[in-house]
């Protein structure tokens, strides 16, 4: 009886595999280990009984992909608790990025974000003084960057663009006073 389930599983697994466009159906057994790139959606579908381990890690390359979750809107679905880990995940993200000075990529992260990540500094100022920190210590000194954005004035300096076009929401008013 047992194995005529596991059979039925199979089937529909093989015509939903079918429909999912860049679909990846890998079957594995308790010697196998999977890396799963971050931000990738996936499944795991068991037909018979197990277990199944996961470790999470971020790395500089993590930044990307939450940024892209986050500009896609995919966290709105979740629950306020669940939309929080992915803004945390974004704030550790550019803190490992940052502190490997990988700069650029975190601008451009930043960048695609923006609005959700304005949105969510709003309402959620310990992380909005966090990611301010961040900012602050990674853009000590000036960079010869040209923002993505691309209203960069040609006589303007990136660091002063980038603070004022594009950090301004996680300043007061009276930080951004001071800063004139």
């Amino acid at each position: 009886m047992a194995m005529k389930a596991v059979d039925g599983q199979r089937g529909r697994l093989v015509r939903l595999v079918q429909q999912l466009e860049g679909c990846v159906v890998v079957e594995t057994n308790s010697s196998h280990a999977i890396h799963i790139p971050a931000a990738s959606i996936h499944a795991t579908f068991t037909l018979q009984g197990g277990f199944l381990i996961a470790k999470d890690f971020t790395t500089s390359k993590s930044l990307m992909a939450i940024s892209e979750f986050l500009a896609n809107g995919l966290d709105e679905c979740l629950p306020v608790d669940a939309r929080s880990v992915c803004f945390e995940w974004f704030e550790r993200s550019l803190d490992i990025s940052l502190a490997h000075s990988k700069t650029r990529e975190a601008v451009y992260a930043w960048h695609r974000a923006e609005t959700k990540l304005a949105s969510w500094a709003s309402v959620q100022r310990a992380w909005r003084v966090s990611v301010q920190r961040l900012w602050e210590q990674a853009l000590v000194h000036d960079f010869t960057y040209h923002c993505p954005c691309g209203n960069q004035g040609r006589k303007t300096s990136f660091t002063n663009h980038f603070r004022s076009a594009h950090l301004s929401f996680l300043f007061s008013s009276t930080q951004l006073r001071r800063r004139c």
